[in-house]
């Protein structure tokens, strides 16, 4: 966005950035997957107590 902002306003869009994989995303999932289907709570998903906790 700042790289954009500078620029002169008839020159070319810069190329979009790729999109970086994030922690707990299944490999296959891309930018245009969509968001992720909840299956129930994984093994590293906080439980209630905990987010209590950290929100407190």
């Amino acid at each position: 966005m700042f790289a954009t902002v500078n620029r002169d306003e008839d020159s070319e869009p810069l190329e979009f950035p790729e999109a970086v994989p994030r922690p707990g995303d299944p490999p296959e999932a891309g930018p245009d997957a969509g968001p992720p289907k909840h299956t129930g709570t994984s093994a590293g998903s906080p439980t209630a107590e905990e987010l209590t906790r950290f929100f407190l």
